[in-house]
């Protein structure tokens, strides 16, 4: 499932020149990955055994920080930016691709970016992300 949301996360026009890592966020003032979330995997069980399944993650962005307040400005823009690129590409069906026996049938932003921690000189700030599938 990581591997395909980073797949899809890359074709991001607004991660270009940034390497998505999976449960990993470098100590790089430009860094990015996509990190897993616990959550309760099955949202409900159909009588053909299927099931309809949701996938929680979020995106992790590390960027500059301090006093400059362009600086924090552009991190938090950045973010609202990959959100609406996440709600766009949703409104017109482009999904990740997951394994053969699942269908992807939404993907939400469901917490808007926020600064999750920082240094004196960078910080990283997140969005969390659901992503709903069938299961067969």
């Amino acid at each position: 499932m990581m591997n395909s949301i980073k797949t899809f996360m890359e074709s991001c026009p607004l991660l270009t020149g940034i390497d998505v890592n999976i449960n990993y966020l470098g100590e790089d003032s430009v860094s990015s990955a996509i990190e897993n979330i616990s959550a309760e995997p099955v949202i409900k069980t159909y009588t053909d055994g299927g099931t309809m399944r949701q996938y929680l993650f979020a995106i992790a962005l590390r960027q500059d920080y301090g006093q400059d307040t362009t600086a924090n400005n552009n991190a938090i823009t950045l973010l609202e930016q990959i959100a609406g690129w996440v709600e766009q590409q949703n409104s017109i069906g482009i999904l990740p691709t997951l394994a053969d026996n699942q269908s992807p049938i939404s993907l939400e932003v469901f917490k808007t970016g926020w600064l999750e921690d920082k240094t004196a000189d960078t910080a990283k700030y997140q969005l969390q992300c659901r992503l709903v599938y069938y299961q067969e």
